[in-house]
């Protein structure tokens, strides 16, 4: 098709992952948005799934139903992200970054959550949202968003800005990063790893 798909989530039957059947009831199943937005990013909120669109924010929650399992909500039209990588999970709420701001979203609503530094977000590279990379580090009670720098015009992440979630500060740190997350580092046993016989 020349014309993408509408924007859809698919489930599987229950205890079942490789079910898949749409159109027989107990089943696996799919729901197309009821929006022409194409899906940016998405996390978890409690037990929905807050979904950020180019132009929109929607939340795709279970119904109970066996008949309509699941149904997408509207939270607000005004509100997006264009970075796929940037948005971040807490225990009350999903934030995000985009043209609009520092966003959070409660399930109900959605605000900008960067007030106090709202002139930071002018040092963001604008074109540039997809490069953006957030994560939530618990035990320093911070949230990090990488980006690239609005006046380099870098095509790199160039800067972390760093949210501290108890005391509701913000710094900036200047250090070159692409992503952020965990790591295993695996190796092979050798022959001179073993002793002698």
């Amino acid at each position: 098709s020349s014309t993408p798909e509408a924007q859809s989530i698919r489930w599987s039957a229950v205890n079942s992952p490789t079910n898949l059947v749409a159109d027989v009831t107990g089943n696996g199943g799919e729901l197309s948005a009821p929006t022409s937005d194409f899906m940016q990013s998405s996390e978890f909120l409690r037990d929905q799934l807050i979904v950020f669109f180019s132009n929109s924010t929607w939340t795709f929650r279970f119904t109970g139903s066996d008949f309509a399992p699941f149904r997408w909500d509207k939270i607000n039209n005004t509100k997006s992200t264009n970075a796929p990588y940037g948005t971040i999970d807490y225990d009350e709420r999903v934030t995000a970054i985009g043209s609009k701001g520092f966003i959070a979203c409660d399930g109900v609503n959605v605000q900008r959550y960067d007030n106090p530094v709202i002139d930071q977000f002018l040092n963001i590279n604008q074109n540039r949202f997809f490069q953006c990379y957030g994560l939530r580090f618990d035990t320093l009670n911070q949230s990090w968003m990488l980006y690239p720098d609005a006046e380099t015009n870098s095509s790199l992440s160039s800067n972390i800005v760093v949210y501290n979630l108890i005391e509701n500060t913000w710094s900036v740190y200047a250090l070159p990063l692409s992503c952020l997350g965990l790591y295993l580092v695996t190796s092979d046993k050798k022959w001179s790893s073993f002793g002698p016989a």
